[in-house]
């Protein structure tokens, strides 16, 4: 398999990796009632409000997970045998993982990118890229 495969496919396991604890707290706060539940056709502006939130969080989480948690790669990366780092083989900062995370506001043309050259512009920004590695254990 490629690795601009890989990596888009490294992409949907680490949104899953964010998205679905996020849903297990909505729905946990629903049943609690710290959260209204929508009712009928009409949805309260305390759901949209909550909802709003925990989509910003796993947004933020999605883009700063190679910052802050994995400097060789996300949980996806690991899992699909790849390592992110710096062009002339060092490790990745956190200077640099902002700069990959910038331009994820234009995440179509991001994914359009990964698979066609398997290079973002972040990766371009940050001077990394995302390479084959030996596949290890998490």
């Amino acid at each position: 398999m490629n690795v601009p495969f890989r990596r888009a496919l490294a992409a949907v396991i680490d949104f899953a990796v964010f998205i679905v604890p996020g849903a297990l707290i909505m729905n946990l706060l629903t049943k609690c009632g710290l959260v209204e539940a929508p009712s009928g056709a009409g949805v309260s502006s305390a759901f949209q409000l909550s909802t709003l939130i925990l989509s910003a969080l796993v947004m933020v989480g999605v883009g700063v997970k190679d910052i802050l948690f994995f400097p060789d790669g996300s949980v996806g990366k690991r899992i699909m045998g790849l390592r992110l780092m710096k062009l002339d083989g060092s490790k990745v900062t956190v200077l640099d993982g902002f700069k990959r995370l910038l331009p994820i506001a234009i995440w179509p043309v991001e994914a359009i990118l990964v698979l066609v050259k398997n290079k973002r512009l972040g990766d371009k920004w940050a001077n990394t890229q995302v390479t084959a590695a030996n596949p290890r254990k998490l």
